[in-house]
């Protein structure tokens, strides 16, 4: 993220007086705002939740087995066959 960006925009919490100063104990310790500190460890936790959802990564042995898998022909599967032979209800 780019922290030179001119911010415009508000974002509002609520958080109990015990919260609020361990905020402010963090970002002391940081030598940052509590909107600072907050806004950055917010990014960094959904940046990282993002990034656990839509990415992986494999050594060599397990990309190539995975590359295999993906390169091999699909299996017969009878049950999904006769499946897709049925009308569908949407049809109608």
């Amino acid at each position: 993220m780019e922290s030179s960006v001119n911010k415009t925009r508000r974002l509002s919490i609520r958080a109990s007086s015990e919260e609020k100063e361990l905020l402010a104990q963090a970002a002391d310790l940081t030598r940052t705002t509590i909107s600072q500190f907050v806004l950055r460890e917010a990014l960094d936790a959904a940046e990282q939740l993002l990034m656990d959802r839509t990415r992986f990564s494999l050594d060599d042995e397990a990309w190539q087995e995975f590359v295999d898998r993906l390169d091999r022909p699909p299996r017969e599967l009878p049950e999904i066959r006769r499946l897709m032979r049925k009308p569908s209800p949407f049809d109608e």
